[in-house]
């Protein structure tokens, strides 16, 4: 297992960006890319699997990064709301949204 200031470490949305167009650019796999840059391959995974979701072309019911960033706002604002599934959540976010426009 890492150390935890490996497990803690961010990375910055361009280093993201530019790995994922890596990926699939380059013909290589994921574990390749991932030694390549030094992240660990379930992270580079998980990166493009993210923005396979967020450029519309995920499962049904999976939330882009934006909606994933709209829920932890309002789950900070309305602490009750954090035992509700994805897609009752989605409905909570139309809700307010319709509230709001």
């Amino acid at each position: 297992m890492g150390s935890k200031s490996n497990r803690s470490r961010r990375h910055t949305e361009e280093l993201k960006r530019d790995a994922v167009a890596l990926v699939r650019s380059s013909g290589k796999n994921v574990t390749e890319v991932a030694r390549e840059i030094g992240v660990s391959a379930e992270r580079l995974r998980n990166w493009v699997k993210q923005d396979t979701i967020d450029r519309g072309q995920g499962a049904p019911g999976e939330l882009t990064t934006a909606e994933r960033e709209e829920l932890r706002r309002l789950r900070r604002r309305h602490p009750r709301w954090g035992y509700l599934t994805p897609p009752e959540t989605r409905q909570r976010l139309e809700q307010e949204h319709a509230l709001v426009a």
